[in-house]
């Protein structure tokens, strides 16, 4: 009975060892993953989700007080990590905010009434045909 605990104990291990290194190989190595992010929108040009930076929800220290820079126009991109390119995604020649031409299964989502509805999302959409730059970017 001795001998069958040890051989349940190390086949157990080894399917333990067998899953972590299978599941780094698979997130690490070959980055097979999806991921969601919000990327710069232009609302005079697409429709596009607003945001605007509220201290009592968002906390004082990511809010700056000036209405200009606490509003922010975005859209969605979704995609799998490994056509990212390796880049500071904040850095002026990164094109991880849009997709190759190439690539299968990257989504660049724009702000539509529906998505607002079906989410219950408290975000306004822009509209290019009638945006106007609020007078506080003046």
């Amino acid at each position: 009975m001795k001998h069958l605990n040890k051989i349940v104990f190390v086949v157990g291990v080894l399917l333990i060892a067998f899953s972590t290194l299978a599941t780094y190989y698979k997130f690490v190595i070959l980055e097979d993953f999806y991921y969601y992010a919000e990327i710069d929108c232009d609302p005079e040009t697409e429709t596009c989700f607003t945001w605007i930076c509220d201290p009592e929800v968002d906390g004082e220290e990511y809010c700056t007080g000036d209405l200009a820079e606490d509003t922010w126009y975005y859209k969605s991109i979704e995609r799998y990590a490994y056509d990212t390119l390796e880049c500071d995604p904040y850095g002026e020649n990164c094109l991880t905010t849009e997709c190759a031409d190439n690539e299968e299964a990257c989504y660049i989502t724009n702000c539509t009434p529906e998505l607002v509805e079906e989410y219950e999302l408290d975000y306004e959409c822009t509209d290019p045909n009638t945006f106007e730059w609020p007078d506080y970017f003046d």
